[in-house]
């Protein structure tokens, strides 16, 4: 798809894998995220993860508040008669860490190199935290692969860039 940085906080990129990692961010249902990818109000990268601003953007600017308003608990991010305050950006930017969202530098690497730099630190994860499980038993699996993801996350789009081979 490209890049479709808009307008809205073009500086912040979170990547949320699944819709219904979008979901817990905004506020909404997964089944709601799925109607408005289905419609058309909401779009996907080309690499299959959601940009949370982008889509941010996206929902505000092409859902019909009328039928909104009904919805109750709105969250404010999603209410167009509300401005996009910095509480509420803070907000967003603390549910996509809570999620695990990917946080991408906007000036290292374009879209589709930064999604499959996600792509293979989770990969590179995946296979450390098995090979380790199974030499060392008594290990705290899932707490060795949060730590490892977090860290290959943090570090293996830099190292990319660079061309590092660390």
């Amino acid at each position: 798809m490209g890049s479709r940085r808009g307008i809205l906080y073009p500086e912040l990129r979170f990547l949320l894998r699944t819709g219904a990692a979008l979901a817990t961010v905004l506020g909404v249902s997964p089944q709601a995220v799925s109607k408005a990818s289905a419609t058309g109000r909401i779009e996907g990268r080309s690499d299959g993860w959601w940009d949370l601003f982008d889509v941010l953007e996206e929902w505000r600017g092409r859902t019909r508040w009328s039928l909104q308003r009904a919805m109750a608990g709105l969250p404010p991010w999603l209410d167009l008669d509300l401005p996009l305050t910095q509480g509420m950006v803070d907000e967003l930017v603390r549910r996509a860490r809570a999620e695990g969202a990917y946080e991408l530098d906007p000036g290292a690497l374009d879209e589709d190199d930064a999604g499959e730099a996600a792509k293979t630190a989770d990969a590179l994860c995946a296979s450390l935290v098995k090979a380790l499980a199974a030499e060392f038993g008594g290990i705290d699996v899932a707490r060795l692969s949060a730590v490892l993801s977090e860290t290959l996350r943090a570090d293996l789009p830099a190292i990319l860039e660079s061309g590092d081979d660390r």
